[in-house]
């Protein structure tokens, strides 16, 4: 497939079914309580813990759903996968969760470094030195996410063994396989089409709680946009990786 085919099909893909995308959408919901909840006046610490444990607990869902969708897609499956097997969705959840953070941590201790140089001067003298360090941190976290991606569908072609998201000489040579201009291009086109979606949903949804509540727009928000930005861009990441 060519990236135009891989985005054409990612961008039909979540309305093989409406039901899902609602779905995951009520799922989303949970995670974005706190904000809902704050917007609607609620400020009792104990609602907002609760808030906040849910939230952990639903993002494996979430996630371990959104595995699913690499995985079936990896499958030639056309349609959304069901939910079902929750605690099997769970663990997969938690599984690219570890994945995510440790090809992130590099990039993330760079940034703590280059923050608390800042810290240390204060506002006296620039640092260019610390500024250095952040945007090398910033570039190597744009880089590393669409690797990262990769190696959660080497994982999922290869039978969901968490240390197989970790051969990376194995996920480079794949993507080298396949080009890395496509790869590069690829990411690209996948990250502006996700940008348009989420500006265009943030308008629409912001406008409707402006004219209504402000909690509307975010339920909004969460219930539609999301999902079908998650389903988008797990099925553009299954179809890249399968394409020759």
């Amino acid at each position: 497939m060519n990236i135009s085919e891989i985005i054409g099909n990612a961008f039909k893909y979540p309305f093989s079914d409406w039901k899902k995308i609602l779905i995951l959408g009520i799922l989303t919901v949970f995670t974005e309580l706190i904000p809902i909840l704050q917007s609607l006046g609620f400020k009792n610490s104990g609602l907002i813990l609760f808030s906040l444990i849910l939230f952990v607990l639903v993002f494996f869902f979430i996630g371990g759903y959104q595995y699913r969708i690499i995985k079936s897609s990896l499958n030639d499956v056309e349609v959304l996968p069901e939910f079902n097997a929750w605690s099997d969705m769970f663990r997969d959840g938690v599984k690219i969760s570890i994945v995510g953070i440790i090809y992130l941590i590099p990039g993330i201790l760079i940034i703590i470094a280059g923050i608390s140089m800042l810290i240390q001067l204060g506002n006296v003298v620039p640092n260019i030195s610390a500024t250095i360090l952040i945007l090398i941190a910033l570039l190597y976290i744009f880089i590393i996410i669409p690797i990262s991606y990769m190696a959660i569908a080497y994982m999922a072609e290869n039978g969901s063994k968490l240390r197989d998201a970790f051969r990376l000489r194995e996920i480079l040579k794949k993507i080298s396989s396949d080009g890395w201009i496509k790869f590069i291009l690829w990411y690209i086109v996948t990250v502006i089409i996700a940008l348009i979606i989420l500006f265009v949903g943030s308008i629409v949804t912001s406008g409707i709680g402006q004219l209504t509540f402000q909690a509307i727009g975010i339920i909004l928000m969460t219930l539609f946009i999301a999902p079908y930005l998650y389903m988008f861009l797990n099925r553009s990441v299954a179809l890249f990786y399968r394409s020759k």
